[in-house]
């Protein structure tokens, strides 16, 4: 689920100062008519990115609207300082996003790993086919213990990346800790023995289907 990530920096942009705009004249009733129509207009015109990137170009896009509407931003300087550490942080988040990603690809490269290999979940998006899924087979007493090994390394992997998105945001952090320790429930299950392939992998998809919304309402 290393995908999840920019939306755990994302969270980081609703703890920021939001800009402070002043229009000579305006009521509070002014602000709260052009915000609205700012805002509605930055939802209509789609176009930008995913995660922490597109949270900024609506940021901008909605600054320009206001823009438009005779509003100017108060104390760009302190604006500016907070954008630079966002900037910063999601830099920070990006460079150990790519890190997790490329241990997991070597570490599912190893031979001794490949006997469980057609069980991977996809590594973008976490989830799995639906003959994955449909996979009633119970893994054997070495499947298990391979498995147990892969995750260990797997956790090893995943450590750097949760810790610092626990600096950057540790809400999100808390979010991606209590999904380890879930996931890793689940594999314990399987090797037990307990659940076949199949009904870990759903189980599994769920769960980052779960991380996914609670990541995202951190910024919502």
């Amino acid at each position: 689920m290393w995908k999840f990530l920019l939306l755990g920096v994302a969270g980081l942009l609703s703890a920021c100062a939001p800009p402070v705009f002043n229009k000579p004249g305006a009521t509070q009733q002014d602000f709260a008519t052009d915000k609205y129509s700012c805002e509605r207009d930055s939802r209509q015109s789609g176009g930008f990115s995913g995660g922490i990137a597109g949270a900024i170009e609506i940021q901008q896009y909605f600054n320009r609207c206001m823009a438009a509407h005779g509003w100017t931003i108060q104390g760009t300087a302190e604006q500016a300082a907070v954008a630079a550490d966002a900037q910063n942080k999601k830099s920070r988040v990006e460079q150990a996003g790519n890190q997790f990603k490329q241990c997991i690809i070597d570490l599912r490269r190893k031979a001794k790993y490949q006997i469980i290999s057609n069980h991977f979940s996809n590594l973008d998006s976490g989830t799995y086919t639906l003959s994955q899924k449909a996979d009633a087979k119970i893994p054997n007493t070495t499947e298990s213990s391979i498995l147990i090994n892969y995750t260990e390394q797997q956790n090893i992997c995943r450590s750097t990346l949760i810790s610092t998105i626990s600096d950057v945001s540790p809400a999100a952090g808390q979010v991606l800790q209590k999904a380890q320790m879930d996931g890793d429930a689940i594999t314990v299950r399987l090797a037990r023995q307990q659940i076949s392939w199949g009904e870990a992998a759903t189980l599994q998809e769920q769960l980052g289907q779960e991380v996914k919304t609670k990541l995202s309402n951190i910024h919502n």
